[in-house]
């Protein structure tokens, strides 16, 4: 598990805004790996309604990490796969660098609409959570 921690800072219908301090980062495994912490203060998350929070509670956050590895996987290993092989696929069957390229750019194309349909499936399930109220 991925923890971190931070303060609410707003109550939306269904989830809460919660700002994740960057100096919360540096405890993490995976801070040298996270584009959090190459921001310059603080990064604000969307996470599901807990039951005892209300805004301005300081919260311990979670994501497991194998939901980091699978975003991963997802947001830049798919794109990769489907850009080069749709480039060699263009080359090899029409013998044209320039329909390579194209279908290279649509399978920039297909990645995303992959990602988006998974990201609309799973709509909350990688998502930080709330583990536990601070004090």
């Amino acid at each position: 598990m991925t923890k971190t921690t931070g303060i609410i800072i707003e109550k939306k219908n269904d989830f809460f805004k919660v700002e994740i301090d960057k100096e919360s980062c540096s405890s993490c495994s995976n801070h040298n790996e996270c584009s959090l912490t190459q921001l310059q203060n603080s990064h604000i998350v969307e996470v599901p309604l807990f039951e005892y929070a209300e805004v301005n509670d300081k919260v311990e956050l979670e994501i497991e990490s194998r939901k980091v590895l699978i975003l991963s996987v997802l947001f830049y290993l798919l794109p990769s796969v489907l850009i080069v092989s749709f480039s060699l696929a263009g080359y090899f069957i029409f013998k044209s660098e320039f329909i390579a390229g194209v279908l290279g750019l649509f399978g920039i194309l297909v990645s995303l609409v992959i990602i988006y349909l998974i990201d609309k499936k799973k709509k909350n399930s990688f998502k930080h959570k709330i583990k536990r109220l601070l004090k």
